[in-house]
């Protein structure tokens, strides 16, 4: 990746996802902070848009992401790099001072990305075999808005977001050790 001129890098967000953390990782670590900017979209498709527009400079996404395959089967884009970064710790939260009704169905707001975690979350915050609704969250930090909105009883989500909505961890995972893909469009 060049480090010369200020680089606009594209994400997924909205703030506090990891993918945003992610993304100032690689401003600051290679790029040089000075002049660049991170900038979000609702979704990592919107983001590369916004890189084949000219809007931005790189897109950062994910292995986790189940459609990372699109980037890298896109005959428009290219890949730049490839890192490991790890996560704020991820888990399980709820509101904080919230009980369960007694015996009602749990709303668990979530990203497909972590979806994997929802079982191991669910039994150790004591919810094994709970009837669970899962709602589809865009991000993680989509998840956490929705339990502090009231639209979910918990989500997964990463502990930024977590602190940034004011919830508590039913139960923790941990970080995650993630690797991600740079692209840019083709020149």
């Amino acid at each position: 990746m060049r480090r010369s001129g200020a680089k606009r890098i594209a994400t997924l967000g909205p703030e506090r996802t990891s993918s945003e953390l992610a993304a100032d990782y690689i401003l600051e670590r290679f790029l040089g902070a000075s002049g660049g900017s991170v900038n979000l979209h609702p979704s990592f498709e919107e983001a590369f848009d916004s890189v084949l527009a000219g809007h931005d400079d790189l897109l950062v996404v994910p292995h986790a992401y189940g459609n990372i395959n699109y980037f890298y089967t896109e005959p428009r884009a290219a890949v730049r790099y490839i890192f490991l970064h790890e996560t704020p710790p991820y888990g399980l939260v709820t509101r904080r001072g919230w009980v369960t009704g007694g015996g009602a169905g749990l709303t668990v707001a979530c990203h497909s990305a972590v979806l994997p975690l929802l079982e191991r979350m669910l039994e150790r915050a004591g919810h094994r075999g709970a009837e669970i609704t899962v709602m589809n969250a865009s991000s993680n930090s989509v998840a956490a808005q929705s339990v502090h909105d009231g639209l979910a009883d918990m989500a997964i989500t990463n502990g930024s977001s977590a602190d940034h909505y004011g919830l508590e961890f039913a139960a923790v995972h941990g970080p995650l050790d993630l690797s991600w893909t740079v692209f840019s469009g083709k020149d």
